[in-house]
Parts: C-alpha cells; sequence; structure tokens
C-alpha cells in the first residue's frame, strides 16, 4: 500500500504544516496539477486505486462512514477481491 496526500498550498506553507502536523506518509505538493488534470474541484477528495490501476473507491469530504469503506476496500485490495 503506498498513502499520498496532495496539498494545494505553496511548498514553503506546506512544510511550515508538516513541521507541526507530521505525516506518516508521503505528501506532494504539486495537487494543483492533479486536481486540474482529473478535474477534482472538492476537498477532501478520497481515492483507493489497485495495483491494476483501477479506481475501487472514491468519496469527496469525510462522510460518517468513510473509515470503513477506506479500510474495506484496502483490505479487499490486499485479498485480490
Amino acid at each position: 500500500m503506498i498513502f499520498v496526500a496532495f496539498a494545494l498550498d505553496e511548498d514553503s506553507e506546506v512544510e511550515d504544516f508538516v513541521k507541526k502536523m507530521p505525516f506518516g506518509y508521503t505528501l506532494s505538493t504539486n495537487g494543483r496539477a492533479y486536481a486540474a488534470e482529473y478535474n477534482i474541484n472538492l476537498y477532501p477528495t478520497n481515492v483507493v486505486i489497485d495495483k491494476a490501476g483501477k479506481v475501487r473507491l472514491h468519496y469527496v469530504s469525510d462522510p460518517i462512514n468513510g473509515v470503513y469503506w477506506l479500510d474495506r476496500t484496502i483490505q479487499e485490495s490486499k485479498k485480490g477481491i
């Protein structure tokens, strides 16, 4: 599993934020380019992509059951379901 967060802020703002709130995964600062490329305009947008490149889960914001579906999708992807 690889977890990546894409920030929309300037590099210096991201660096300052990460000093205060360290992430346990990769944080990319070129998020605006990805947002434009994939027409993402609501945040946060969460996507799980399997090894074959298939989108397994996509949701915007943080729904009440978002963590459940995120975990379930990851576990199923690991099992190849």
